[in-house]
């Protein structure tokens, strides 16, 4: 009899502490102890590192073995998830190891939204904007942009904290705060202005603000390849071969000379 009931106590424990697979289609869930874990997210999910060096184990315990730490803000892919005999929530990844449930969160806006034309130009509205490698600003720097710089827009999207960033043609991601954009003109041929003001700016940006890079004199000949309308509603064209910008009341087309610039 005592040998007996050794044997069913024995083999209590081991279902005690057995993971014990569900068939969920769609989904990975786990039961352990004695609760069965359910959640209404569908697997495989996308979910976000919120937590500097977040562990990755090799179960769902914090005892386990750590395989590797991920940095804040990683994105990771997530088959199932589990509570422990603790009560902690646990989620496992692609690769069959875990990381505790407080050291991730689910990724809302999974879906880039794609802007009404293959790219779309922004200028940049403050110097030294940072260019990240994801869409929070604890993510790394890959570069910095300047005052005025114009940059190609794929797509944007709202991060979990619903801060909105848009997605260069690089794959990299600026903050939605420190860029704006304006209307560009695109010629489909170069156009010659005359300068109407004796020395007439051209400066680096499309702002009277922006630095000059040199004065042009009464009735210089230029040609404009592109033209913007800035924030303030002024037109400035962009001059061909100085690369600087001229405002559009410092010069006019000479009679005769089509097309008119919109």
């Amino acid at each position: 009899m005592k040998k007996l009931i050794l044997s069913l106590f024995a083999t209590t424990v081991l279902l005690f502490v057995t993971i014990i697979p569900f068939g969920v289609e769609g989904q990975h869930v786990y039961a352990t102890s004695t609760t069965t874990s359910t959640t209404s997210t569908t697997f495989p999910a996308t979910f976000r590192v919120t937590g500097a060096h977040a562990r990755v184990h090799t179960s769902f315990l914090a005892s386990s073995p750590v395989v590797r730490n991920l940095e804040i803000n990683a994105r990771i892919k997530v088959i199932g998830r589990a509570t422990n005999w603790h009560g902690n929530i646990w989620f496992e990844l692609s690769d069959g190891n875990w990381i505790y449930g407080g050291s991730v969160q689910r990724v809302t806006a999974t879906s880039i939204n794609a802007l009404s034309r293959d790219t779309t130009t922004f200028r940049v509205t403050r110097d030294g904007a940072r260019v990240r490698s994801g869409t929070y600003a604890s993510a790394s720097v890959v570069r910095r942009l300047q005052l005025n710089d114009r940059i190609a827009i794929t797509g944007s999207l709202i991060n979990s904290n619903g801060n909105k960033w848009y997605r260069l043609v690089s794959g990299d991601w600026i903050y939605s705060g420190n860029v704006q954009l304006e209307p560009w003109i695109q010629l489909s041929q170069m156009i010659t202005f005359r300068v109407t003001r004796d020395g007439a700016p051209i400066r680096i940006g499309n702002y009277a603000r922006t630095s000059i890079d040199r004065t042009l004199g009464l009735n210089a000949e230029i040609q404009v390849t592109a033209g913007i309308i800035n924030s303030h509603g002024n037109k400035w064209y962009l001059v061909h071969g100085l690369g600087g910008w001229i405002y559009s009341g410092n010069v006019e087309q000479p009679p005769g000379i089509p097309p008119r610039i919109p």
